[in-house]
């Protein structure tokens, strides 16, 4: 599990969930938790990514304002604009996925073509499950090791 491609494929990562940037705030909420996710990247046409939408945005549009944010606003009023949106390819290393994640302090990653298309999404907790199992199969392995030399 060495690179982004390869990580995809290992854990069969299909499911990949967008939002439009005219859908409203409120959509967008829903959405997540339909999913259980902490962020959705905005997209255009093909995919194209044009920013990310996360707990952290709009916490930080309810806490910026002494009103709440008009929920039938589009998403693209307080989402992360692309410019801003931390990224990585099918070839970037998992270990560099990490890195990025603690040095931009985020949790989510898109996965994007050179084009900047979304292909994927790698969260956080996609990246410490994986964790668990590679070490949970090290340990067997290691036992099985064991039992056949004892």
């Amino acid at each position: 599990m060495k690179t982004v491609r390869s990580f995809i494929q290992k854990n069969a990562m299909s499911n990949l969930y967008t939002v439009g940037p005219g859908a409203s705030i409120l959509l967008v909420l829903k959405k997540m938790k339909k999913y259980n996710v902490g962020a959705l990247p905005v997209v255009g046409e093909n995919n194209k990514l044009l920013g990310i939408f996360s707990e952290r945005d709009f916490s930080r549009a309810c806490s910026n304002s002494r009103d709440l944010p008009d929920l039938m606003m589009p998403v693209s009023s307080i989402m992360t604009p692309v410019e801003r949106v931390t990224t990585v390819s099918m070839e970037t290393g998992i270990d560099e996925c990490s890195a990025r994640m603690d040095a931009k302090k985020v949790r989510h990653l898109p996965v994007v073509d050179k084009l900047n298309n979304v292909i994927a999404m790698i969260s956080m907790r996609d990246l410490f499950r994986a964790m668990v199992k590679q070490h949970q199969e090290v340990l067997d392995n290691l036992a099985a090791s064991m039992e056949i030399t004892t």
